[in-house]
């Protein structure tokens, strides 16, 4: 929802809330004020039914002429008369009910119990407005009290009449106000004031909401437009606001910030520039050294094989010649020869993959007989440490184009560091299987392991594993392992196993895939 959506209906739901909660307070004072009106008319009437009462009992009664005799009226009866009179079309009526009455007249209703119960606890009125589905009428309750001029009238004979002391409240006088009309009037002023509340609250609505677009929220799309160009790399935007001295005041520090971020930009491309050009003359001039480097040990390893060729070739010659004497000292110097020749391999090897001229010859080969022929060559190295090496020859065939000798140098590598690593008298697991394109080889032992931190960095050149000491190598094999593998489209990586040791996995990618 945008922001102008969301103004409007706060100011709506303020403007609602307000205008709700004045329609209450107003019909709730309009209803008091309806209400004080009538209890001012009842009032009204009960003292004057009680003044009447008292001016009769003043005089010892009234005397009407009936069939030339005359009736002498109490002051109940002058009430009860014009009860009765009340009822004859007159919008008032009025009663005296009495409590135990044996009068069906004076009998008092529900709101007349609660009336006499209030008033002899103390109060000196009681008033309600009962509603019904079809009116509405305003009850009113005064006391009515027996006491001397009820003897004026009637004598010494009703001192203590039922039993009550003087200022006893034995009923009430019962006015009845019917209210239709001013809670009529008070309900289409209610409705009224709705409407022209609501015109009022909508017309209002409008304003404000004109208002806060003018002054708010034209400036901030302007503001919001500008940092979307901003941030779409236009750093020649500015903005003007002019809708007051804070809104002039936010655009000149908003094109301010933006001069000092587009000189500063200006800046940091000058800069980065010039780094991208002393990086790509550091690239070139590292590049040149690492192929010097290239070039460098394949020289060098290239003219060593000759000597230890040489070395070789006179140490067996030597033996041929001495017909066997000394053949204590020419085995080292064979053993020594063939490591050394090993090494300059490597070496020659790790400079090939570097420089990507390791030439391949491939042909179709099952990958399963490679990997076979290459446990055969590391067997005399696993019988020098009495480590057994297992593995299960699958049933169907896995056929791959591969340089077959150069695989094999890299499953050796593989075999020859779980050799290296494993402990005497243990087993070396050799597994290949397929797992949905690829054709996966898995070498585990039971060795040491190899560090989380370190099984990336296995794969470098000249690196050494915690534990592994200089002598053993250095630390090319597995990454002519990974260069070759790398160099048949394949993939290696290492897991650790639910036992202490390492897994080497390489997978090749099958072509029917």
């Amino acid at each position: 929802m945008s922001l102008g959506k969301k103004v409007l209906l706060s100011i709506v739901g303020m403007l609602l809330i307000f205008g709700f909660a004045l329609l209450v307070w107003l019909s709730a004072e309009q209803k008091r004020t309806i209400e004080g009106q009538l209890l001012r008319e009842a009032q009204g009437i009960y003292h004057y039914l009680v003044l009447t009462r008292l001016w009769v009992s003043e005089h010892g009664g009234v005397y009407i002429e009936e069939e030339n005799a005359f009736r002498r009226l109490t002051p109940s009866d002058v009430v009860e008369d014009l009860a009765r009179e009340a009822e004859n079309g007159f919008p008032v009526t009025f009663r005296m009910a009495v409590a135990d009455s044996a009068n069906p007249r004076h009998v008092p209703d529900a709101f007349e119990v609660r009336a006499i119960d209030l008033l002899r606890r103390g109060d000196r009125e009681v008033w309600k407005t009962e509603w019904t589905e079809t009116d509405v009428t305003f009850r009113y309750a005064g006391p009515l009290v027996f006491d001397n001029e009820c003897v004026r009238c009637h004598g010494e004979s009703v001192k203590g009449f039922c039993g009550a002391p003087s200022r006893e409240v034995l009923g009430c006088i019962s006015v009845s106000l019917p209210a239709d009309g001013p809670f009529a009037e008070l309900a289409r002023t209610r409705r009224d004031y709705t409407l022209y509340c609501l015109a009022a609250l909508g017309l209002l609505a409008v304003l404000l909401y004109a208002m806060v677009r003018s002054y708010v929220l034209v400036p901030l799309r302007t503001l919001s437009e500008a940092s979307q160009r901003v941030r779409s790399g236009d750093y020649t935007v500015r903005v003007c606001l002019k809708k007051g001295p804070e809104w002039r005041e936010l655009g000149e520090s908003f094109n301010d910030m933006l001069d000092s971020v587009s000189g500063q930009r200006k800046g940091l491309e000058n800069e980065i520039d010039r780094a991208v050009t002393d990086l790509k003359k550091a690239y070139q001039e590292l590049s040149e050294i690492s192929c010097y480097r290239s070039e460098f040990f394949a020289h060098v390893t290239h003219d060593l094989k000759t000597p230890i060729t040489a070395i070789k070739g006179a140490a067996e010659v030597l033996g041929k010649k001495t017909g066997g004497e000394g053949g204590e000292y020419l085995d080292i110097i064979h053993r020594n020869a063939s490591k050394l020749s090993k090494m300059v391999q490597d070496l020659l090897d790790s400079s090939r993959i570097e420089s990507k001229g390791l030439e391949l010859d491939l042909e179709e080969r099952d990958l399963a007989e490679v990997v076979e022929d290459a446990i055969l060559m590391v067997t005399p190295l696993a019988w020098e440490k009495k480590i057994a090496i297992r593995y299960d020859v699958p049933h169907e065939p896995h056929i791959f184009p591969i340089d077959s000798p150069r695989m094999e140098q890299a499953v050796s590598n593989l075999l020859s560091n779980a050799i290296k690593f494993s402990p005497a008298g243990s087993e070396v697991w050799v597994s290949l299987e397929s797992s949905g394109a690829e054709t996966i080889v898995s070498v585990e032992d039971f060795g040491s392991g190899i560090l989380e931190s370190e099984r990336e960095l296995v794969f470098q050149k000249f690196f050494c594993r915690s534990g592994e000491k200089a002598s053993e190598g250095i630390g090319l094999g597995l990454a002519i392992a990974k260069g070759i593998i790398e160099s048949h489209g394949g993939r290696i990586w290492i897991s650790a196993p639910d036992h202490p040791g390492t897994v080497f996995h390489f997978a090749l990618k099958r072509k029917d895939a």
